[in-house]
């Protein structure tokens, strides 16, 4: 095998490697998207952008070695969490992000105007 064709081949599978260990690892470096918001009441949603900008809601994922290891075993699962937004028959507005309540914040009507009405404790 020629030189070149060694270096071409060898360089190609090292791209392939570094290639998915940044995908796998995206959830560290990608913040969350912004939910979509049709679903809220059109008044409100100018306080659910800015309490999801002001909880910090969007930050990537903390490194951990684990987390990481965990992501190279299972690579489609490394999606960065999804910030969901709930809306309820009684008028109130549940924002969460992922699968667990700890960063939960609540926004509700109060005296006719959106206000929040739990935020998280930190």
């Amino acid at each position: 095998m020629k030189k070149s064709r060694m270096l071409l081949l060898f360089g190609g599978l090292f791209l392939m490697l570094v290639g998915h260990v940044a995908w796998c690892g995206r959830t560290f470096y990608l913040r969350a998207p912004m939910p979509d918001l049709s679903n809220v009441p059109a008044e409100a949603r100018a306080i659910v952008r800015s309490e999801i900008g002001a909880a910090d809601m969007r930050r990537p994922e903390e490194f951990t070695m684990t987390r990481f290891q965990e992501l190279l075993a299972h690579p489609y699962e490394s999606d960065p969490a999804s910030i969901f937004v709930e809306t309820s028959t009684q008028g109130l507005i549940l924002v969460r992000r992922g699968d667990h309540y700890a960063g939960t914040f609540i926004i509700g009507r109060s005296f006719n105007d959106w206000a929040v009405l739990m935020r998280p404790q930190r």
